[in-house]
Formats: structure tokens, sequence, C-alpha cells
């Protein structure tokens, strides 16, 4: 017996123009992934290819999601969005007089009913299942045929680099090979043969089961299978698009996925840093990892970038508006968590012996709870006292923007080569922060000012950082080394 499916929605055209009408409403998590398929991309299945679109279900993720919902605080209210088969659903709309009374004339669209059935996919056979998506299918190879999509010449050039983030190419389709396995297969049921590619009928039925359903899932498929994990009473909004042909749920999927942006590590720490206060960051910090932010991340990075006392004091650029800061987000980032998470041999030769506690992982507690900060803007302090205006003239280097100092690799290559040296020099940090911030001052002279304004040659590749970390090891040596012989000076191979 069909399952009937009746839901209260709106009914509108989003730009009052053209289109396919849309339609919202509420559904609980459990009744649309039964009557939403999700046509996931697969590869190929003997000599065919599955032609769905969606993204395989990451069950990490789902469970994740799950996670997410059994705290009874959290919700998600971003819609889901489905895209209707033409004449699955039937429209109704509310009776006159109701829907006069629930309407304040102020809202677009109008009040309808959406119902559907949905068909016991499991009392149909594989060959049932073959013969009615073989209908459709068929009759858009037909079409195929008609437009000559071998005609490569009349195809435009493309506009975007390969292998860029934004890469989108069309390549040749392959419906008509899988409907020509699809036939194949259907012979083969007929006739009570394997499947040909000894591809599995159960690997097949549920493909076709998912692509005959009322609805295709456009967007929102681990919400909906991490609600429906989560339980029963797990329920979204749903954004369903109506009558919508094969090649317009396509072309939503790509819409949706290619044109919507990711936020950024940096964007989310400014939020966090910016929108919070500790406390409150405290409060919610479990339901924010459950979310996936990274609250250490952006605890450490408000420090380094808001801390008044911090040596890169608004220097970061977390791409806000307004900002002021140019240091790239990431660069910086790592330098942090670099002397954040010090740990191993590292901590026990180097960093232990300044730490408070009995224990090593007392040390290592009291190093990330406040020591390495005191540790790494003293650090960072006594390098930009260095190079800040001298008596002798020397140009500030730590304020000019354009400073191969203040470049990242140079940050990076130095503070390693600093917690390297003193690992093997069998030095320690001194527990006394002004000894230490001196020691870095005296270790800091090795590199003249003059290293960092003449122009270098690479050092931005991986292969070239070799070159400013030879160069620096080598004046770490013997400061009388003349750099300007190194390989970064000289060697024009890169340039």
């Amino acid at each position: 017996m069909p399952k009937t499916f009746r839901y209260l929605a709106r009914q509108y055209q989003q730009t009052g123009e053209s289109g396919l009408p849309i339609v919202t409403f509420v559904a609980k998590a459990t009744d649309i992934s039964q009557w939403a398929g999700v046509p996931r991309k697969a590869e190929e299945v003997g000599r065919g290819t599955y032609t769905g679109f969606q993204r395989a279900l990451d069950e990490e993720r789902t469970e994740q999601i799950k996670d997410f919902f059994d705290d009874p605080k959290n919700i998600s209210p971003t819609a889901i969005v489905v895209a209707f088969r033409e004449g699955t659903c039937t429209v109704e709309p509310l009776a006159a007089e109701l829907a006069t009374q629930l309407h304040s004339g102020q809202e677009p669209g109008e009040l309808v009913w959406i119902s559907f059935e949905l068909e016991d996919m499991g009392s149909r056979t594989l060959q049932q299942l073959l013969e009615e998506f073989l209908d459709s299918a068929r009759r858009r190879v037909a079409g195929e045929d008609q437009s000559n999509p071998d005609d490569t010449e009349s195809r435009p050039p493309e506009s975007v680099e390969p292998g860029s983030e934004n890469e989108f190419v069309v390549h040749d389709s392959h419906l008509k090979a899988f409907v020509k396995w699809l036939e194949e297969a259907l012979a083969a049921v007929r006739d009570g043969r394997a499947l040909p590619g000894g591809v599995s009928e159960n690997e097949v039925q549920g493909t076709l089961e998912a692509m005959l359903s009322p609805a295709m899932l456009v967007d929102g498929q681990h919400r909906v299978f991490g609600g429906q994990m989560h339980g029963e009473a797990t329920s979204f909004c749903v954004c369903a698009l109506l009558n919508a042909p094969w090649e317009e749920q396509v072309f939503q999927f790509v819409v949706i996925n290619q044109q919507s942006q990711g936020i950024e590590g940096s964007f989310l720490s400014a939020i966090v840093s910016s929108s919070l206060t500790q406390a409150e960051v405290r409060d919610l910090e479990t339901r924010l990892k459950s979310a996936g932010v990274n609250v250490l991340v952006a605890e450490l990075m408000d420090r380094v970038s808001n801390d008044g006392t911090s040596p890169f004091y608004r220097m970061v650029k977390f791409g806000v508006v307004g900002e002021t800061g140019w240091l790239p987000y990431t660069g910086l980032k790592q330098l942090a968590l670099r002397w954040w998470s010090i740990g191993g041999s590292d901590f026990d030769r180097v960093v232990g012996p300044a730490c408070s506690g009995t224990s090593r992982q007392e040390k290592i507690a009291d190093w990330r709870n406040r020591r390495w900060w005191d540790y790494f803007s003293a650090f960072w302090g006594a390098m930009r006292a260095r190079y800040e205006p001298t008596p002798q003239g020397e140009i500030a280097l730590w304020s000019d923007r354009n400073s191969q100092l203040l470049r990242v690799v140079t940050l990076q290559t130095m503070q390693g080569l600093f917690l390297h040296w003193m690992k093997y020099s069998q030095r320690t940090f001194n527990s006394n922060i002004d000894a230490f911030k001196a020691d870095v001052g005296s270790w800091a002279q090795c590199f003249p000012h003059a290293f960092f304004r003449e122009p270098w040659n690479g050092a931005t590749l991986p292969k070239d950082r070799a070159k400013l970390k030879d160069a620096l090891d080598r004046l770490v040596e013997n400061p009388e080394f003349k750099f300007r012989n190194s390989r970064l000076f000289q060697d024009r191979s890169s340039s």
C-alpha cells in the first residue's frame, strides 16, 4: 500500500516571474529520509555510470550532526532543499474562507496543501524499477542525440584555469553508457542471468529506488540523516521546487554548492573573538566544538592580534571589513600553534624546566594555560625590539609592511631555528622572563638588519625555504659569515 504524506505549505514564485514554483513546509527528518532520494554520484558500474550528483554520505559527519542535536540547546534553522519530480505531488489551495482568515495580505504566495504518495519500494522488483527508470532515461538520451554533443568545436573555451579551486569543467555525458548498461541489466534480469560486470542487484535496486523517489534531496543530506539518527522529533524547514526536471535539480545543486562560500577559519576566529566574551566562549565551548568551530585557535588568535602586549597587536589579517592587519592569518596561526603545542623531547629538555608543577602533565597544563603566551610574546617582543629603529639609524623593519623580516616564511623559519638551537645547544627557557628576553636578544644579534633589507632570490616555495634556513643557520654558527655569498642572495635559478 502506498503511504500518503500531506503538509500545510506556502507556495510562491520567488521573483514573481517565470520559473519553478517554490513551496515551504516543515517535515520530520524521519519522513524526509523516506520520500527524498539521494542521487549520489558514484563510480562506474560495469560499463555504465550512476547519474547522481550528490556527494557520498560521510558517516562521520552524520554522526557529528547527530551529536550536535543531542545537545538540547542546539538547532539548525537552515532549510533542507528538495526537488519534486514532475507529476509526483499534488498542490491544493486551502478552502477560500480558511485561507482568507490565515492570510494577512502581506505575505507573498498562497497557503496550500501539498500531498504525494510513496510507493512501497520493497514490494517492487528490480525489473519493475529498471523498466520505470529506463522509460524516462531513454527520452533524455533521445534528446541528447539531437543536440550533437560530439561537436566539440562548437563548445566555448574554458574560462577557468584547470585545477583552480573554482574550476567547473563540463565533461562528456555518461548517460548513454548508463542507459545501455541498464538495458543490458534489464535483459539479464528477464533471462534470470547475473547483472553485467558482476554488479550486485541490491546495489542497483537501492540506486534506482533513490532516483524514483517523489523528491530528490538537493542540499542537506547530512543534516537529514544526522537528525534522523537523533530521533523522531527532529524536524526541518523544507524548501521544495515543484515539478523539477532532472537538469534543474543538477543546476540547483551546482549553484548552491559552487556559489556558496564556506566560512574561513580566520573569519570564524574573528567572529568568536569579536562577538563573544571569554565567559561566553567558555559557556558555549562544547556547543561550538560540536558545530565544528575550533575554539582553541580562535582564542589563540584573539590573543595574538588583540592583546595589547602582543608583538603582533593589530597586525593579523582576519578578512573582516575595516581591519588594518596585513599578516596572513594562516601563517600566524601556525606560528602560535607551534609554540603552544611544543611537546615531546622539545618540551622536556627546553620548556619544562620553566613550568610549574611536579609532574610532566602538570607542567604541560601550566604551559598551555598561560605560560606559552608569556614566552611567545617575550620571544617576539625581543625580536621586535631588535628590529625597531636604533640609535645607529637602522630602518625599522618590524613596522615595515614590505619588510622581508615580516614575511610568514621568515617568521616561521626563525622561530623554528631558535627552538632547534635551544634544544641542540642544551639550553632551557629561563624562568625569569626578562632574562629569557635577553637571551633571545643576544641570539638575534646574529642577524644584521641588512640581511632582511637586501633582495632575496626565492624562499617562497618549499624547495627555496632551505636557502633561507641555510643562510640563517650559518649566521648562527658564525656571525661574521658573508651572508651575501649564500644561495639565498646569489642563486638566480628560482627568480
